[in-house]
């Protein structure tokens, strides 16, 4: 490939970076998009091909060079910005889609205008700044001055090599802020993303730049971090929302991180249509079907529609699907991350940080994804959550009250391959959009809610069918406000888990045993919770030697979660719905941490046991490793997580 197309392909990539400062949103025209998407295409093109392909672009740059080649008339600034961008033909699709002669057809020279004079001088100001901006660069060349040079390789892989460098100098970019915390999440992180985008395939490489091209010239670094992870794989969007949650990682990218839940790329029209043609269906079978995405994932996508049922009523439906190809990208993903995993696990750097193993979390998650791959399986535990947790209660916050009503929508699937899952419609927003406008008149609304939604949730998990959402979080929850009642649907039951009658009882003794710093307790449960259920000498020692640090106040008192994450490092091979388990009470955490709750995860547990007493006790009765001393401690700790009344008596009342 010829030098002279190489730099134009550096330039305008760079340009894209260099102007942060600027007060007004320039982006790249279609003609020099293309010849960014041309050279691209062209690394993995074969050398004829390649040779003709940049003979027709440097015929495309030589007819533009004297004459204005299509006029394009103007109405508003905004059609100025949006008809240099093509939104048409370069957002809603990936760059292997794209059409070589599309592209090409693009390569030319428009002028703008406008019959109105104010805005035709807006026009030319626009155009001049956004030219001089890119002059004043000092990297920009003439279009014209492209020569055909192809017949030398070697340059080929000098463009192959720009991709790999740019994609490493960018994330070494993010890396290197994320590492100057100083903070152990921060620097798994850091450490995970540099891996991940080394290890990244070429043609995902070339996907990336290209949609980076597509950003504006004054777009900041974090606008490129958003990019890159939103054109990764499913896997590392997950992994990285899970662990950006700490309060520890920097706050612009704790911002990306949540971006990643509402700012995913959603699957263009043409794709849903090509979709629902392919189960057999079409949009003219339904009342009506909106193009625009009501809700995007990182693995599915939602529409709302109407269709008429066999009983000739009108039904309001959401229709959910998996994004086409997600089960090859699932699949990139844990290949590439399964590798890096134990180069991080093995860090020198990180060795000593105690940290939990990073390749077990990737494994748990690629089970967890794998999962959800599953539309069957979802409609199936969507259908079981919606009999279980649907439930009322009256709840007081700020001297008002309210019906509390938890409900799931039903839900079925449609088409001859049951790749469209059709859920009844509900309507609200996710909780803190829904609960904003209410901050200042009941300031404590949001925390009764939270509250209320752990307590159902633990509930069932521990002492009723042990049935769960393994990932209720904010995104997986629908909300809405009315003076009647206060609607919570719990949405996405992709991620469950299924605790049997054994497993829900060693969790709760874990728990006790864990409160009480109780050596045996601990141990016995661990043991039982893994999945080859045998104590071994040197595990034993391991667990007495950490009870003795947390009695010595060496160590400070573990939670639930951490004393996981540790028995994992010791190499204890838990069970794997014990492992969406926790994930399960992370989510929680995360909520009522949210929510500014006083109260903690073991607190409301202690609480459901103590409405649960015959259960307890029954359970501790029967538990051979408790002794006589034990049992004051462990009851006085479940009363002790209800808050005391003062009691009066009804001589002091008059």
């Amino acid at each position: 490939m010829g030098r002279h197309l190489l730099k134009i392909f550096y330039v305008l990539i760079t340009v894209s970076t260099s102007f942060a400062g600027a007060q007004t949103q320039f982006y790249l025209n279609s003609s020099e998009k293309s010849i960014i998407a041309l050279a691209l295409k062209s690394i993995q093109a074969d050398p004829a091909e390649q040779i003709e392909l940049v003979k027709n672009i440097y015929l495309r740059l030589k007819r533009s060079e004297h004459k204005t080649q299509k006029k394009i008339k103007i109405n508003s600034h905004k059609e100025l910005v949006e008809s240099m961008q093509n939104e048409d033909l370069f957002s809603n699709y990936n760059l292997s889609e794209l059409n070589n002669d599309d592209l090409l057809a693009e390569i030319k020279s428009v002028e703008y205008y406008s019959d109105i004079p104010t805005l035709q001088k807006r026009i030319d100001n626009y155009i001049n700044k956004r030219t001089e901006t890119l002059r004043n660069s000092s990297l920009i060349i003439g279009l014209a001055g492209f020569d055909l040079a192809l017949q030398n390789r070697s340059s080929n892989q000098e463009l192959k090599d720009f991709v790999t460098t740019y994609i490493e100098n960018k994330s070494a970019e993010f890396v290197s802020k994320m590492n100057a915390t100083e903070n152990p999440q921060a620097l798994v992180i850091g450490k995970l993303l540099k891996a991940y985008f080394l290890n990244l395939p070429e043609s995902q490489k070339i996907e990336i730049v290209y949609q980076l091209s597509k950003l504006p010239i004054d777009a900041n670094h974090m606008d490129f971090f958003l990019v890159m992870i939103q054109n990764s794989g499913p896997q590392i969007q997950k992994l990285i929302q899970i662990m950006g949650r700490s309060a520890n990682i920097p706050k612009d990218f704790q911002d990306v991180f949540q971006k990643l839940e509402s700012q995913v790329s959603p699957v263009p029209w043409r794709k849903v249509k090509s979709l629902i043609e392919s189960e057999g269906l079409k949009v003219s079978d339904f009342d009506y079907f909106e193009k625009k995405p009501v809700g995007v994932g990182t693995m599915a996508q939602t529409h709302r529609v109407q269709m008429t049922d066999e009983n000739g009523e009108r039904q309001s439906l959401v229709i959910r699907f998996l994004k086409p190809n997600i089960e090859k990208m699932v699949e990139m993903d844990y290949q590439i991350l399964k590798t890096i995993a134990k180069e991080i696990d093995n860090d020198p750097e990180l060795k000593n940080l105690n940290l939990p193993s990073l390749a077990d979390l990737i494994d748990d998650l690629n089970n967890s994804v794998t999962e959800e791959l599953d539309l069957v399986r979802t409609i199936k535990d969507q259908n079981k959550a919606q009999k279980i947790y649907s439930k009322s209660e009256v709840i007081r916050f700020n001297e008002q009250k309210n019906e509390l009503q938890f409900s799931v929508p039903k839900t079925f699937s449609l088409g001859k391959n049951k790749k469209l899952m059709a859920q009844e419609l509900v309507f609200g927003q996710k909780p803190y959009k829904e609960l904003v406008q209410y901050k200042e008149i009941y300031p404590d609304l949001y925390t009764i809610i939270a509250e209320k939604t752990a307590e159902l949730w633990l509930t069932e998990v521990f002492f009723k069918g042990g049935f769960f959402h393994a990932d209720l979080h904010q995104g997986n929850m629908m909300m809405q406000i009315t003076d009647p009642e206060i609607k919570v649907n719990l949405l996405d039951f992709g991620m469950t888990g299924q605790l049997t009658a054994d497993q829900q009882k060693s969790a709760l003794l874990l728990g006790l045993g864990i409160k009480t710093n109780h050596t045996e307790l601990i141990l016995k449960h661990l043991t039982l919770l893994s999945k080859n259920q045998k104590e071994t000498a040197a595990f034993r020692k391991l667990v007495v030697e950490r009870c003795l640090q947390i009695q010595r106040n060496e160590i400070k008192e573990q939670s639930l979660s951490e004393w996981i994450a540790w028995s994992l490092d010791q190499g204890q091979d838990l069970n794997y719905e014990f492992l969406k388990l926790n994930r399960g009470i992370t989510a929680i955490e995360i909520l009522l941490s949210d929510a500014k709750s006083s109260l903690t995860f073991d607190q409301i547990v202690q609480k459901i046991a103590l409405k649960n007493k015959i259960y307890m006790t029954d359970l501790l009765l029967k538990e051979k490793n408790l002794k006589l001393k034990d049992y004051p401690d462990l009851l006085k700790m479940i009363k002790d997580s209800v808050p005391q009344t003062k009691q009066m008596s009804c001589k002091s009342l008059f």
